[in-house]
């Protein structure tokens, strides 16, 4: 007989209840528990035995990161580790319906498939959408300016190291000059909350210059014109810790597909690639996805003739392979 007693908080120091702790030997299941109110947990070594064992804790909790810990117990002793888990966290933007600029059919089904996808895949998502709240499966506000730079603020400002952000956004998009570049906000061209509704490459560059050393940060932009938005992206101070897609060039046009009920790219990319060629595997680099999505069948498509249309890829670290 012996035990693991402990603690689990994730990065910001918060205590972590209802984490499900699974104590295995050589994979074998012997125990579990679920961490109360303060993070604390105990699970026991069933049998008796008289030399130290070498164990391990599954450690397992909806938007955070799964961990294995190895720990040594001793017969009749209970033995303490605790553990601070990684986060997994997601918001997500698709605007079908603008309040003023013309509306467009498939980006709430994008922002649809993306949150089962990334839902499925452990990660604690928000979702920001126009007035149809039905049309989405879950819908946390509306996509205006104000609630872009919000939820934005909030999830970098979660991500320590080892934690996991993702922001995925389809609407329109548009430019002004060579030198701005924006995402056209539900409130664009009427403004709410003081704010113009357009999140412009420079906006966006300087939320992700609060993010913290260690964290990773993947950026999925369906929008017309974004290519324009990926640079700001790498230049900020910690711009090695990024991977944003775009869906074409600062020249270029994103484009709703009738066939696939979807933005063309966010097809090719979510669906066509990642899910159907790689069966939805986190364990594919979003490098790989990118190449297979970019791929002949893509280049085939009627509405990507034009050069500027090319979808694009920034990899703040092209040495290093980026994971979800």
């Amino acid at each position: 007989m012996g035990a693991v007693e402990g603690y689990i908080d994730n990065t910001s120091n918060d205590d972590l209840s209802n984490v499900k702790v699974t104590l295995l030997e050589t994979g074998v299941y012997k125990d579990h528990d679920y961490t109360d109110g303060n993070g604390y947990f105990k699970v026991e070594y069933p049998d008796f035995f008289f030399e130290p064992i070498y164990v391990v804790l599954k450690c397992e909790k909806h938007g955070y990161r799964t961990k294995y810990v190895g720990t040594t117990i001793e017969p009749f002793i209970t033995t303490r580790e605790d553990v601070t888990l990684n986060f997994k966290r997601a918001l997500i933007v698709g605007i079908s319906d603008y309040k003023v600029v013309s509306d467009l059919e498939y980006c709430d089904e994008d922002a649809t498939d993306w949150y089962n996808f990334l839902d499925s895949k452990g990660y604690d998502c928000k979702v920001l959408g126009d007035g149809h709240t039905g049309n989405y499966p879950r819908h946390d506000a509306k996509a205006t300016e104000a609630n872009y730079n919000s939820y934005l603020e909030d999830l970098i400002d979660v991500a320590y190291s080892g934690d996991s952000i993702i922001f995925t956004t389809s609407g329109h998009g548009d430019y002004q000059g060579v030198v701005f570049y924006w995402i056209n906000a539900w409130d664009s061209c009427s403004g709410e909350s003081g704010e113009d509704g357009n999140l412009t490459n420079i906006e966006l560059g300087a939320i992700f210059n609060g993010l913290r050393d260690g964290a990773n940060a993947f950026v999925f932009i369906d929008h017309c014109y974004s290519g324009g938005m990926g640079p700001n992206l790498m230049y900020t101070d910690n711009g090695d810790q990024i991977y944003c897609t775009t869906t074409c060039t600062e020249d270029g046009h994103g484009y709703d597909d009738d066939g696939y009920d979807n933005g063309l790219w966010t097809y090719y990319f979510l669906d066509f690639s990642w899910q159907q060629e790689y069966g939805g595997n986190p364990g594919y680099s979003l490098e790989t996805i990118f190449d297979y999505a970019n791929g002949e069948e893509y280049q085939d498509e009627p509405q990507t003739e034009y050069p500027d249309d090319e979808p694009q890829e920034f990899d703040g670290n092209p040495s290093y392979s980026f994971y979800i």
